[in-house]
C-alpha cells in the first residue's frame, strides 16, 4: 500500500484522499500481472507455508476441541472485535482524534489503515472464500472437504485478515519495537481464537495472515 505523504495529508482533502485510493486500487488490481520472479517466488512460499500448515488442521482441532472451549478468555473476548468491524471503528476514531488534534502522521495511518482493511476485506478474502468452497471445521465434513462456488466460506480466515492488514499498516507507521509486538500479538491472538472456537483450520487463519499481513 502506498503512504500518503506528510505534506499531502495537511493540504488534502476528501478529494485528494480518493485519489490516493483510486490509484492503490488501481496498483492492487494489476498485482497479479506486475508481479516479478521475486514476487512470484513469494507466492509459492506462502503457499508452501499454507500447504505445510495444514498438516495440523485435524491434529489441532482435536485437542481443541476435547476441551469444548468457548473463546471466554479475557484477552480474546477483547480484541476479537478488531476482526469484526471493530478495527474500522477503531481506524475512524483514529482519523477523527487525528483531525481534531492536528495530528497528520494519525490521519495519514488511519487512511491506509482503512484502505489495506477495504481491500483485503471486501476484494481478496471474499473472491478467495468462494472460489475455493472450503467447509468450516463445525460443518463435520473433514479438513479436506472443498467445494469450489459451492457456497462454504472457511478459507482463508477473513478475521485473521483483516486484524493482520491493521497490525502490518500500524507496525509500518511506528518505530516503537513495543508498539509492532503489541499489534502483532493482538493479531495472532485474534487469529488463534478463530480455531479455538471452532470457526476455522489453522491453515484458514495462517492463510488469512499471509493475506492481511
Amino acid at each position: 500500500m502506498a503512504n500518503i505523504p506528510l505534506g499531502a495529508v495537511r493540504s488534502s482533502g476528501s478529494a485528494q484522499a480518493w485519489r490516493v485510493f483510486r490509484g492503490d486500487l488501481e496498483a492492487f488490481v494489476h498485482v497479479p500481472f506486475d508481479l516479478d520472479a521475486r514476487a512470484w517466488r513469494h507466492v509459492g512460499y506462502a503457499a508452501i507455508v499454507v500447504a505445510a500448515s495444514s498438516i495440523l488442521d485435524e491434529r489441532v482441532r482435536r485437542r481443541t476441541e476435547d476441551g469444548k472451549p468457548d473463546g471466554a478468555d479475557p484477552a480474546s473476548r477483547a480484541l476479537r472485535p478488531l476482526g469484526q468491524g471493530g478495527g474500522l471503528v477503531l481506524v475512524g476514531l483514529t482519523y477523527l482524534a487525528g483531525r481534531s488534534l492536528h495530528r497528520p502522521e494519525w490521519t495519514a495511518l488511519a487512511r491506509d489503515a482503512a484502505e489495506a482493511s477495504l481491500l483485503t476485506g471486501a476484494l481478496v478474502v471474499p473472491v478467495v472464500k468462494l472460489a475455493v468452497g472450503r467447509a468450516r471445521p463445525n460443518a463435520g465434513r473433514g479438513s479436506s472437504s472443498f467445494q469450489p462456488f459451492g457456497g462454504d466460506v472457511s478459507f482463508p480466515s477473513g478475521e485473521a485478515a483483516e486484524v493482520f492488514a491493521l497490525a502490518s499498516v500500524f507496525s509500518s507507521h511506528t518505530k516503537k519495537t513495543w508498539a509492532k509486538v503489541v499489534a502483532w500479538s493482538a493479531a495472532a491472538i485474534v487469529a488463534y481464537q478463530r480455531v479455538e472456537l471452532d470457526g476455522h483450520w489453522v491453515s484458514d487463519v495462517v492463510a488469512g495472515a499471509l493475506v492481511g499481513g
